[in-house]
């Protein structure tokens, strides 16, 4: 899906000649999803396998978050983000 946000170039990669956004920014645009899209595509546990498949640190993730707090749906993607913190730092 795509989003009218600003990717400055630190969230941005390039992959196979396309411009992707970074492991780390993908996850907090999943983490920003909806309700119902954010379920859909998996919740909690696809996010988390991204963080963990990608090695992404959820404080630069949430690090986006504070940078661009005038998004959708931000304090709920940091809701979820610091829940995934919470579980990982309990295992």
């Amino acid at each position: 899906r795509a989003f009218n946000r600003n990717a400055p170039e630190g969230h941005r990669t390039t992959v196979a000649g396309r411009t992707v956004t970074t492991p780390t920014r993908t996850a907090c645009d999943i983490a920003l999803l909806p309700d119902d899209e954010f379920e859909d595509i998996g919740g909690l546990p696809q996010v988390g396998r991204l963080i963990e498949d990608y090695d992404v640190p959820i404080e630069d993730c949430l690090r986006i978050l504070d940078d661009n707090r005038y998004w959708p749906n931000t304090r709920t993607a940091r809701r979820r983000l610091e829940g995934l913190r919470a579980s990982a730092s309990s295992s």
